[in-house]
């Protein structure tokens, strides 16, 4: 009997494609759904800010408050850079869709740093929020040890007690008058 009892509980369940309300009837605490609102077309499918409670980065290190935020992705405003009608593919390339609200820096340096010449902003930012102050992905630090190994760069004597100094004190991470990029005294570092 209780064969016959579960197969039928079984075969009810699959016929009625997970019915909530028939499953009321052969199971306790069974309750309704909360029915998430339906999103237009001016809205992404990204949860809120604050529904993201346990976003993990990728050494699976728990994250749950982010020092900078894009404006739009926390207003939601996720089709000023994606075409939602298209897999949210970018609405064009990514150098140019930066500078509809950042600075081309390409006006201002005659000389660019690698990534900002490409027009590859996400190499060193994050698009959307971060753990760091000014979108970026790492400590200022690391970012530049990805591609500028740390044992080449102290064999630059300019660099010998600077071990503790953050590379954007004398750096300027975008470009600049030489091909060191050094700062002019009193310019601003991100």
């Amino acid at each position: 009997m209780r064969k016959i009892l579960t197969t039928v509980i079984i075969v009810f369940f699959l016929l009625s494609a997970c019915n909530r309300e028939a499953l009321k009837i052969f199971f306790d605490g069974v309750d309704q759904p909360v029915e998430k609102p339906s999103l237009n077309a001016q809205e992404s499918a990204n949860p809120s800010i604050e529904d993201q409670k346990a976003l993990r980065t990728k050494d699976s290190t728990q994250v749950t408050s982010y020092q900078s935020i894009h404006p739009d992705y926390q207003l939601r405003n996720c089709n000023k850079c994606h075409d939602i009608s298209k897999s949210n593919a970018l609405i064009e390339q990514q150098s140019e869709l930066c500078y509809h609200c950042h600075e081309r820096y390409q006006d201002r340096y005659p000389i660019l740093h690698g990534p900002v010449a490409a027009g590859f902003c996400t190499a060193c930012h994050a698009p959307h929020q971060s753990q760091f102050k000014s979108l970026l992905k790492f400590p200022i630090r690391e970012i530049c040890q990805h591609c500028h190994v740390p044992g080449d760069v102290s064999k630059n004597k300019a660099h010998e007690k600077i071990s503790n100094t953050s590379c954007m004190e004398c750096h300027d991470s975008h470009g600049g008058e030489t091909i060191l990029m050094l700062k002019k005294p009193g310019a601003s570092n991100l």
